[in-house]
């Protein structure tokens, strides 16, 4: 025979379910609206599938350089470091650009 606090347990128990289903909804219909609002607010555009980041390791490796040489380069403004999350990242845009105009180059070894 269920008990009071049993059917207590079951009755919050379901409420929790459909509070996180609620909340997934509201969330996915609600997410792109916000972004959308925040980017046209601030001016600044979204993120297209080119604005892809590099981590330094991986410039180091596709230019064929040592960690010297990359930081070198940032020093110079070939290209900049920016902060994502407490990781250093370069825009693949922005590398590309300096790869374009020549003045990075890729080392062969």
């Amino acid at each position: 025979m269920a008990t009071f606090h049993d059917a207590q347990e079951h009755l919050i128990f379901c409420i929790m379910e459909n509070i996180e289903q609620i909340r997934g909804f509201v969330s996915n219909l609600l997410k792109p609206i916000v972004k959308e609002a925040i980017l046209e607010v601030t001016g600044e555009k979204e993120n297209t599938p080119e604005d892809q980041y590099y981590t330094p390791a991986q410039v180091q490796d596709m230019l064929h350089i040592g960690q010297t040489t990359f930081y070198r380069y940032v020093n110079k403004g070939k290209f900049h470091l920016i902060k994502l999350g407490g990781k250093s990242l370069v825009l693949k845009s922005e590398l590309d650009a300096a790869l374009d105009t020549d003045s990075v180059g890729r080392y062969k070894r």
